[in-house]
């Protein structure tokens, strides 16, 4: 039998023996609290360097994902009055911001939201990285022309047929070379030369430049033969020529002293296109400095209707690529328009004056002034009507 068999579970015991259980000194209330209060703190780390890069950045506060949008589209906005410094942080950025496709697309989305200054910096911002990018160079014509710099649009159009014209005789240049027939015209180009024929065209006839403006409806027509709108387009503009034939030889009577004839060719240009409102105008202070007060108060109020003046209702005109009938008459609230506005009601507010309809004078001097409170002849012909009204009461 073993030795470990000898004894039960019950003789054996885990208690230490009172003889060896080590006496120690009872602690105060004080040592105790004050042993609980003891914090370990380990030893200190060792000391490392380490260097960091942060992503250049224009704004000074940190980037927050929920701002990137908005940053991104105040940068746009705004590139151009960047100064040098800036503009090689935005290097170093994201590469979005130099990729032409991406930047055209921003500007995309600012022109369906009609903020088209902000799309004009958006295309340019993509032409300064790829300047031969069609698709950016025709969208920015589209925004001159709607906020009237049909200047600076008729440039971009006119760059964009000049690249379309040397990558096409690049193309043949290859065939030729190559032996192989010439690629055909894609539709995507062709359709890019219609549309920018129609709005340089368009901008010619808004700048009154009408004798250019059919001629790149008729190229436009060309390249879509089947289109009956641009066909009707080329036969209102072909009317708009002769209009401007007529109000030319008017015009130079009239500086001349010849107000009857200068009415006889306004008559003739009013005949052909009764909507042209430079005529109607012009007509009025013919009959003006012929004392037909009647007349004139006629041509005014009919100008004035054109121009969606009396109705407080803007005139749809520019609005699309199709011209509309009438001669160029200016965007509602446009300072051209307001230009002409103001000159219409003056002109009506003379004549009522010279037939001491003083009421009548007084509203339209007053209604010129409220668009123009920085004119300093229209304030005073305010002040006469005024004092002559005062004066009759």
């Amino acid at each position: 039998q073993n030795v470990t068999d000898i004894f039960d579970d019950k003789d054996i015991s885990t208690k230490k023996p009172e003889s060896i259980v080590e006496d120690k000194p009872e602690k105060t209330p004080e040592e105790v609290e004050e042993e609980e209060e003891i914090i370990y703190v380990p030893e200190p780390r060792q000391i490392h360097s380490a260097k960091l890069q942060f992503t250049p950045r224009i704004f000074p506060s940190p980037m927050r994902e929920s701002k990137r949008e908005e940053e991104e589209d105040w940068l746009l906005r705004n590139r151009r009055h960047l100064n040098k410094k800036q503009q090689k942080r935005l290097e170093g950025v994201d590469i979005s911001e130099r990729d032409p496709y991406w930047l055209k697309g921003k500007g995309d989305d600012f022109f369906q939201k009609a903020d088209y200054a902000s799309a004009i910096n958006a295309y340019t911002c993509a032409l300064e990285v790829d300047n031969a990018l069609l698709a950016a160079l025709s969208n920015r014509a589209a925004c001159y022309l709607k906020i009237e710099k049909y200047d600076e649009c008729i440039l971009d159009c006119t760059s964009a047929i000049q690249i379309l014209q040397e990558e096409k005789e690049a193309q043949l240049e290859t065939a030729q070379r190559e032996g192989i027939p010439p690629p055909k015209e894609l539709r995507r180009d062709r359709i890019l030369k219609e549309n920018v024929l129609i709005r340089r065209g368009t901008a010619y006839c808004a700048a009154q430049k009408y004798v250019k403006g059919l001629a790149d409806y008729q190229k436009a027509s060309e390249e879509n033969p089947n289109s009956e709108q641009l066909k009707n387009d080329c036969v209102r503009i072909s009317i708009l020529v002769q209009c401007e034939a007529f109000k030319d030889l008017a015009d130079t009577a009239f500086r001349e002293g010849k107000s009857a004839e200068a009415i006889k060719s306004y008559d003739q240009a009013l005949e052909l296109d009764p909507g042209h409102v430079s005529c109607l105008s012009n007509r009025a202070a013919c009959h003006l400095s012929m004392k037909e007060y009647e007349t004139a108060i006629k041509d005014c109020s009919s100008a004035l209707h054109l121009l969606g003046y009396e109705e407080h209702q803007p005139k749809k005109h520019l609005q699309s690529l199709v011209l509309q009938p009438g001669g160029h008459t200016p965007v509602t609230g446009t300072e051209k328009w307001n230009k002409w506005v103001t000159a219409l009601l003056i002109r009506r507010a003379s004549c009522y004056s010279a037939k001491e309809l003083l009421d009548q004078a007084v509203q339209d001097s007053q209604a010129a002034f409220e668009i123009n409170p920085q004119s300093k002849p229209i304030a005073t012909i305010l002040c006469k009507n005024r004092l002559r009204l005062e004066n009759k009461l």
